[in-house]
């Protein structure tokens, strides 16, 4: 199954948070998309499950933060 959160902030950023679920519910994927005056990333991790993804969010958060953009 696939989950889609999307958020607009007031300067006009957008985010989107996809969930995936495998089939045999054995792992989650999530992405986080953010697009920011005109350039968009994407970064994502992969989980067993929900506890997981919450024990590892902090520690995924801190990671996008550090991501800088140097060229096109």
């Amino acid at each position: 199954s696939v989950a889609v959160k999307e958020q607009k902030s007031l300067d006009g950023a957008v985010g989107r948070l996809v969930t995936i679920l495998a089939k045999d519910r054995s792992y989650m994927r999530v992405y986080v998309e953010n697009e920011e005056n005109g350039t968009k990333t994407i970064t994502g991790m992969k989980c067993r499950d929900n506890n997981e993804y919450r024990k590892f969010k902090p520690v995924f958060e801190r990671f996008r933060k550090t991501l800088r953009q140097f060229a096109d």
